[in-house]
Formats: C-alpha cells, sequence, structure tokens
C-alpha cells in the first residue's frame, strides 16, 4: 500500500515527490473532511526534511521510512487510547484484553489484528 500511495503522488513518475506533488495528491483523496497539507506538514512528515534531497524531493525509500514511522506512531496513539479507555473501565478482563492488544500490536506486529 505504501508503494501505492509513492506511484499515485508520484505525479511525474520521476521517482521522487515534490512537495508540490504530494500536497496534491493528498488533497485530491476522495476523504471527509477533506486533507490539506501545508509545507509545514511536510517538513513534520519528512522529519524535518531529513529524507529529501537536495531539490527537495522524497525518494521512494524516503516516503516509505517516512510513512512507516506515521503509521508506527498511529499505532502507539491508537494503543494509548485504548489503554487509557481499559484504566477508565477498571475491570480486570478489560484490562487482560489491552495487554494483549499492545504485546501483538507493539512488540510482536506481525501478530497484530484489528482493535
Amino acid at each position: 500500500m505504501i508503494t501505492r500511495m509513492f506511484e499515485y503522488l508520484d505525479v511525474d513518475a520521476s521517482g521522487s515527490i515534490t512537495f508540490e506533488e504530494m500536497k496534491m495528491g493528498i488533497e485530491k483523496l476522495d476523504m471527509q473532511p477533506k486533507l490539506k497539507m501545508t509545507r509545514e506538514d511536510f517538513d513534520e512528515f519528512t522529519r524535518d526534511r531529513k529524507y529529501v534531497d537536495d531539490d527537495g524531493c522524497i525518494s521512494r525509500e524516503g516516503f516509505d521510512e517516512c510513512m512507516r514511522q506515521e503509521l508506527k506512531g498511529y499505532a502507539f496513539r491508537i494503543a494509548t487510547h485504548q489503554m487509557n479507555q481499559a484504566l477508565k473501565n477498571d475491570s480486570p478482563s478489560s484490562n487482560d484484553y489491552m495487554c494483549n492488544k499492545v504485546y501483538k500490536c507493539v512488540l510482536a506486529p506481525t501478530t497484530c489484528t484489528r482493535m
């Protein structure tokens, strides 16, 4: 899916994505609410331009790494939310459930199932 997203955003098939290509592609996605991308968003995504070349483009490999980092952050946010919900319920079964989910999704991600 990351490769397909890269190919979708790489409009000119140059093997790299400019800020402008990424902005246009993100904003064309059929999502509600509509997504917007600013230069600051691009800089954050590329880890303060760590993954861009001298021309300001992100390569396929750089895009892959940035997407994986974004997905990992998303998984941690979901796990944190789920743990907070389990703590609010404060029931042993919900705590056991969350420990199992955190183990599967964070410590052993290849066994992760949807929460």
